[in-house]
Formats: C-alpha cells, sequence, structure tokens
C-alpha cells in the first residue's frame, strides 16, 4: 500500500473512532436517569453537544448525521484508492508492455560489427587503403548501412589525421541481410600520403583507424555503431623475398582494441 493510501485508510479509520467511540463515550446518554433530564431552563444555555447528552432524539440526529458523514467519507476513500490502484495497475501494464516489446525487438533486430579489416598501400605504395568486411548477426535485415573510415599516424612527431567521406551520412547505403556478409567494403583514405606525411627517416610508426557506420533495421530505428583498430606500419625493403606483388613498401597489421582514450581529441587534419 501506498502512503497516500495509507494515509487515506488511517483518516478514515480515526473518523469512525471519533465518531462511533469519542462522541457517544463522552456526548451520548448516560446510564443514570438523573444526567438525561435536563431542565427546559438549563438547557437554554446549553450548545448541541451538550443537549445531546440530554435528548436522545437530538443524540440520534448526531449520530445518523455521523454515519451518513462515514459512508461519504469512506465512499471518498475507496473511489481514491480504486483510482490510485487503477493508475498503478495501468502504469504496470503498460510498463510490461513495453518491455516485452523492447524485448521481442531486441530478439530479432539486425546487429552489425565489423568481422575484419585489412591495411595496405597503393598508388605509389603510398596512399593507404582500408578493406574491411560488415557482419549482421541479427535475425533481420540491416537497411541502408553506412560507414566511414578514418586513419591516423599516431606517432608523436606525425599524427595525421584523415577521414574518407566527411559526410558519408547522406550516403545511400547497401542493405545486409540477416545472419550474413556484406560484400567487401573497401577505400582510399586521402590526404594521407606516406610520403607527405611520415618523415623519411622512419621505418616503423604506429596506425588507428576508426570505422563508424550507420544502418536501420526492420522497425524504422536507427542504429550507430564504431568499431577501432590499431597496429603498426613498417617500411619493408623492396628486395625482400615474397614481398606481395602490388602492394608496395610499407606493409601494416592492425587488430581491435577498445576505443582509445585519447580519440575524442582526434580532429582530421585533412
Amino acid at each position: 500500500m501506498q502512503r497516500a493510501d495509507r494515509v487515506a485508510v488511517g483518516g478514515l479509520v480515526a473518523f469512525v473512532l471519533w465518531t462511533f467511540v469519542v462522541l457517544p463515550f463522552y456526548y451520548g446518554p448516560r446510564d443514570n436517569s438523573a444526567a438525561q433530564k435536563c431542565s427546559a431552563k438549563e438547557s437554554e444555555n446549553y450548545d448541541f453537544w451538550e443537549k445531546a447528552r440530554c435528548d436522545p432524539i437530538a443524540y440520534f440526529t448526531l449520530w445518523l448525521v455521523g454515519f451518513t458523514g462515514v459512508l461519504a467519507v469512506s465512499t471518498i476513500g475507496l473511489w481514491i484508492v480504486t483510482w490510485r490502484a487503477g493508475v498503478r495497475q495501468s502504469r504496470d501494464t503498460a510498463a510490461l508492455i513495453g518491455e516485452r516489446r523492447r524485448l521481442g525487438e531486441a530478439q530479432v533486430r539486425a546487429y552489425v560489427r565489423i568481422k575484419s579489416v585489412n591495411v595496405d598501400f597503393l598508388l605509389d605504395a603510398v596512399v593507404p587503403r582500408v578493406a574491411f568486411i560488415a557482419s549482421n548477426s541479427g535475425q533481420s535485415p540491416a537497411r541502408n548501412f553506412l560507414w566511414n573510415v578514418t586513419v591516423q599516424y599516431a606517432a608523436s612527431d606525425i599524427n595525421r589525421v584523415s577521414a574518407f567521406n566527411p559526410y558519408w551520412l547522406y550516403e545511400t547505403g547497401i542493405d545486409i541481410p540477416a545472419t550474413s556478409d556484406a560484400p567487401p567494403e573497401a577505400a582510399l583514405i586521402p590526404n594521407i600520403a606516406v610520403r607527405q606525411c611520415v618523415p623519411p627517416s622512419t621505418m616503423i610508426t604506429v596506425i588507428r583507424l576508426k570505422i563508424e557506420f550507420r544502418f536501420t533495421d526492420v522497425f524504422d530505428k536507427d542504429w550507430f555503431g564504431e568499431a577501432y583498430f590499431a597496429g603498426t606500419m613498417r617500411l619493408t625493403p623492396a628486395t625482400s623475398e615474397g614481398f606481395p606483388a602490388g602492394v608496395g613498401r610499407w606493409q601494416a597489421q592492425v587488430s581491435p582494441v577498445p576505443k582509445p582514450r585519447d580519440w575524442d581529441q582526434v580532429r582530421d587534419m585533412s
């Protein structure tokens, strides 16, 4: 029982006790017949409550008024308690329906993640190309899948950052079927060519990636996600045995990482 309900019931009990216990005990007719007989002259100076002690009709009238008041207060109190209970039940029912709907949608909606990432260097072996595969593990399609890639050379003496498409949210994406991988995506990252950003004497440096994406589920709700990767890029002599043809002299290996603490301070410097 809520506090307001307890107060209402307590007030009702107090009113009943006052009407049927206190008033009859103090103002009600006495067993002593002498106390019940009041002369007209004596009654002239009595108020209503004092007269009720002597006059049974007045006492009955007092009791009837009190009983009517109790009924009125009881009815109002019962209506208030019933109304509050109905409000609570409606609120609880709405919350239960909302929770069931949320759980139902969570079971069948799309879930997208970045499954794999690869970084190589093209165009005279200095321009980074980021290729990745997105995967939908949900039970329904991910519609209008959009994405963007940001690359950072994270060494303190370099700290160069560039994004593939700053306006990626205004594009039109693809649909990823349920429990399926999307076709491979790839992007050449502009304004971050190695020879323009990395000092000539550098043989190894840190590279970081952020892949951000958005898709719409079957309930027309937009979902946003981010995936972060980090690793090293190395300058490999072109005469090394087994060097992949067409890739160039720079090679990079990246792995998934948690969001770097300083990533929010990273700004596109292209």
